[in-house]
């Protein structure tokens, strides 16, 4: 793996990109929910300005912000000028919503969700055990034999005594 290549794939950068789409996930959040969800402010979640500049440019200059105000990180062994932490701080911004989204798709693909809750409806071999439904607290049968019988409407006058209508094309089976 060449050298530059492998700059990019230190846990510093990683954490540093997480950490970016972190802050730009709340400063979003709150923005969107403060401004652009307020009728009395102007601008909207579906602006094209929100969407295609404040939040392609944001996490760059969360990046650029970074590397001037934290002095502390611990960046890679060759980056040591502050213009060179300035773009590895920048281009860590530029490559976190990417990385975010790869993360989270490799974190749904690995892992399992695990469903504790029983089946709304189980029905048990034995004859004499009764099931009682939790929502409708009725026996499931019943209570899905009620839920047809009030969704069923007589017919009207009109239904009865409406002449048949002739097919707009006859019908053919399909073999």
């Amino acid at each position: 793996m060449n050298e530059f290549l492998s700059i990019f794939i230190t846990w510093q950068f990683l954490v540093l990109c997480i950490g970016i789409a972190a802050v730009t996930f709340v400063f979003r959040t709150i923005i969107e929910f403060v401004i652009l969800d307020n009728p009395r402010m102007p601008g909207n979640r579906t602006s094209k300005f929100w969407r295609d500049v404040v939040l392609v440019i944001l996490p760059i200059l969360l990046g650029a912000t970074f590397a001037i105000v934290d002095t502390s990180f611990p960046y890679p062994a060759v980056i040591s000028e502050s213009y060179s932490k300035f773009l590895f701080s920048s281009s860590a911004g530029l490559l976190s919503p990417t990385l975010y989204r790869v993360i989270k798709a490799l974190l749904w693909k690995n892992t399992t969700v695990v469903n504790d809750r029983p089946a709304p409806f189980y029905f048990p071999t034995d004859p004499n055990v009764q099931v009682i439904d939790p929502v409708t607290q009725t026996d499931p049968i019943t209570g899905l034999v009620q839920s047809v019988i009030v969704n069923i409407k007589p017919p009207t006058a009109d239904d009865v005594n409406k002449e048949p209508s002739e097919p707009s094309e006859p019908f053919e089976p399909k073999v």
